[in-house]
């Protein structure tokens, strides 16, 4: 399936949200750099190392930017980061002698603090052809899900500001907080059910067949844009993926070759 057209009228669609819909790269760079630099860290993080953090969630970025200041990660970026190791200090200064997970929550939290307020200065802009798509499915009265790492609060103020609630309502958002919530209920370690577990697409798909009144075991339909993405639609069989990323998409194709892969979204209108 390469467009909307194709779709069955009982199929399910869930979006991932950064970079598949709106370009937030840049304000989720600034957030981790906004942190690091008040914990005594005046390297921002390099470009290079931006795409191993995609799809991850908060607290699984803060303890490999942990173990990174400890010198016991496998990921070499140290070398460019050289003032990486004063977060130990001024972490520890912060959360007087408290375990990591506390420490990692200071983060998460003045990270998320970050995102909430860049949000009431200007909203990130769409991906190319994400308006054309808007169109689309707001004549054909789809309503779709949306599985992020991203905090939910950070979604909806997002959707909301851009007048598109009518296609992804906020009740069909699931995002970090829902995740982080199921795996402390159910004693998971933290970061267990961030994709590529399968876990908040199949939430997502759920809460639209409830609210479509569809059957158990509708079609999924699943578009993201990461490699995170890829191996999370590549483990289930019952999720169609379609990909959109040009700049990777030759990389993908060789390593994923059942997906579908995409150039802009306008390609889901169809002709």
């Amino acid at each position: 399936m390469r467009s909307l057209r194709d779709l069955g009228t009982g199929s399910v669609l869930v979006f991932d949200f950064d970079q598949t819909m709106f370009d937030t790269s840049r304000r989720h760079r600034s957030s981790f750099d906004s942190v690091l630099e008040g914990l005594g860290v005046c390297d921002p993080i390099p470009r290079s190392f931006v795409p191993l953090l995609r799809g991850k969630s908060d607290w699984e970025v803060f303890h490999i930017l942990l173990a990174i200041a400890r010198g016991t990660a496998h990921v070499d970026v140290a070398h460019e980061m050289p003032s990486l190791p004063s977060m130990l200090t001024e972490l520890g200064r912060r959360s007087s002698g408290s375990s990591t997970e506390k420490q990692i929550g200071l983060c998460v939290s003045m990270r998320r603090d970050f995102l909430y307020r860049s949000i009431e200065a200007d909203l990130p802009a769409p991906i190319p052809g994400l308006d054309t798509l808007l169109a689309y499915m707001r004549q054909k009265r789809i309503v779709c899900g949306i599985a992020s790492a991203s905090p939910e609060r950070f979604v909806h103020q997002v959707i909301a500001r851009s007048a598109i609630s009518d296609i992804f309502p906020a009740h069909l958002v699931v995002g970090s907080e829902t995740i982080e919530q199921e795996e402390a209920e159910h004693g998971y370690t933290r970061g267990y059910l961030a994709k590529p577990h399968p876990f908040s697409v199949y939430l997502a798909a759920q809460r639209v067949q409830t609210a479509r009144r569809l059957e158990t075991g509708s079609p999924i339909i699943y578009i993201g844009d990461s490699m995170t993405d890829c191996l999370l639609v590549d483990m289930c069989h019952d999720v169609t993926g379609i990909i959109i990323n040009p700049e990777r998409q030759v990389e993908f194709r060789t390593r994923f070759p059942a997906l579908t892969f995409i150039e802009s979204l306008e390609e889901l209108v169809g002709d």
